[in-house]
């Protein structure tokens, strides 16, 4: 039985260990702050790492950011399948649109942590 999210893996998933760049001066208290969170929920855990995620930080206003994860570099993006995934155009969403319908843009914030990942690729 496989624990978490199972994923589609279509090749090997290699080790990736190089290091990315730090984050600028100016916004690193806010992304180590937003790592310490992740830490301190134990979103992650301590173990040996066979491989590294890539991240990058997107300001939100002065006094916040957002940490996006980036599975392109390590080829994790790559190896993975998704059967389905659909993506509307805007065409195809403008179809249900109508007189009387509500859209709403919704923050979830650190909703990529509230799925368990794979086993095969945690580490």
């Amino acid at each position: 039985m496989v624990k978490g999210m199972q994923m589609w893996i279509r090749e090997s998933l290699e080790p990736w260990t190089r290091r990315q760049r730090p984050p600028d001066d100016g916004i690193l208290p806010l992304v180590l702050d937003k790592i310490n969170v992740i830490r301190d929920r134990r979103y992650v855990a301590r173990g040996k790492i066979e491989s590294l995620m890539n991240y990058f930080a997107v300001s939100k206003g002065d006094t916040d950011v957002r940490v996006a994860y980036d599975g392109t570099l390590s080829g994790l993006n790559a190896s993975l399948w998704a059967p389905y995934f659909p993506l509307p155009t805007l065409q195809s969403h403008l179809r249900i649109v109508e007189p009387g319908t509500y859209m709403a843009d919704n923050d979830v914030e650190e909703c990529f942590h509230n799925w368990i990942l794979d086993e095969r690729v945690r580490k």
